[in-house]
């Protein structure tokens, strides 16, 4: 009878040709490890890491195959890495993948696959690093990053514009751009009184169609210091935001 490869694996995993000291790093290396079958895709083996990181047991993953931890949205990618790999015959590294958890949040990983030879047989060694919080620092990077350009971006700007009008339009459009906002308009300090503000013909609309009654009402819309956002900038003199206008600001006419 042909043994299968879980077979395989589980005769020389506990034979001495496996030594403790390799057992002991695949139960307690700090970092993900699968042993995957590389025709079938199914988990032979995992450690407790593994587990802990994608909220299954054990005993769960060894029923599974490795596109179940992938999201649907990856799973063409999976096959034809794998296929690289075997056909190269050594490892790879990969990363912009992320792995399902059992209560469906996504977690960004890095793998490695290694091809190793258990029982004459060819398996991969998935080596799968949680790098969720790396990816946060990075975009937090990037993110202060894209604002430091948009500043000098700015100021750049300012020097060339003829008009504050000028500037103020390319300040809305570049803030709006960057922050994925499909509405930004400027308010601007009446000339008549220092303590109310004035809407401005200066947009930035996506859809203006879609937006439109939003639009006509703010363009007949004042707001006096310290009333709802608009005021309330003008009186402290600081930025502010709102998370959920319904809530925070009931007094809005706009909302109305």
């Amino acid at each position: 009878k042909q043994k299968t490869a879980y077979e395989i694996y589980q005769c020389d995993w506990s034979s001495d040709v496996c030594s403790s000291d390799l057992r002991r790093l695949f139960k307690n290396a700090n970092d993900a490890i699968y042993l995957v079958d590389p025709v079938t895709a199914k988990i032979v083996d995992c450690n407790q890491k593994a587990a802990d990181m994608v909220g299954y047991g054990i005993d769960e993953l060894k029923e599974m195959t490795v596109l179940k931890l992938h999201p649907k949205e990856e799973l063409d990618l999976i096959p034809e890495k794998f296929k690289e790999i075997m056909d190269k015959g050594s490892g790879g590294n990969f990363s912009d993948f992320h792995h399902k958890r059992k209560d469906g949040r996504l977690v960004a990983v890095e793998i490695n696959v290694s091809v190793i030879r258990i029982g004459g047989k060819r398996f991969y060694l998935s080596v799968v690093r949680d790098i969720t919080e790396h990816k946060r620092a990075e975009e937090a990077i990037n993110k202060r990053n894209s604002f430091i350009k948009l500043l000098q971006e700015i100021s750049s700007q300012a020097n060339e514009s003829k008009s504050i009008e000028e500037t103020l339009q390319f300040c809305i459009d570049r803030v709006c751009a960057l922050t994925s906002w499909p509405v930004g308009h400027i308010y601007m300090v009446s000339s008549d009184n220092p303590d109310r503000l004035e809407p401005t013909s200066i947009w930035h609309l996506e859809n203006e169609a879609r937006y439109k009654v939003f639009h006509d009402v703010t363009m007949n819309t004042v707001f006096a210091k310290g009333v709802v956002l608009p005021g309330r900038v003008l009186a402290t003199g600081k930025p502010a935001w709102i998370f959920d206008v319904t809530i925070e600001d009931r007094k809005s006419t706009r909302l109305n």
